[in-house]
């Protein structure tokens, strides 16, 4: 397989993560029925954290195999980059 198919199938792989991701944290922090109480998160704050958490992994991860062997893990990594700065400016706005 060539370089721009693997950029292109990487590349594609996170988008749809995000296509997924960011509805469903979206589903869950709007809706009134996954709210949790001032001791107990609900699963409003838990996917909203999680979500965060993964981003950081990925980004993480794909900068290592970026940084190791794989030019092709660039991109992805900069998405991900992206969604963790987007996630952090939303953790403390809030």
């Amino acid at each position: 397989m060539n370089m721009e198919k693997q950029i292109k199938r990487h590349t594609i792989r996170t988008m749809i993560y995000y296509a997924l991701t960011v509805p469903t944290v979206c589903y869950f922090v709007t809706s009134k029925k996954f709210r949790g109480g001032p001791c107990t998160p609900g699963l409003d704050a838990l996917s909203f954290v999680f979500a965060g958490a993964m981003s950081a992994s990925l980004t993480i991860y794909n900068l290592i195999i970026a940084g190791i062997r794989k030019k092709e893990y660039l991109i992805p990594a900069a998405i991900h980059l992206f969604a963790l700065l987007i996630w952090y400016y939303f953790l403390h706005r809030v």
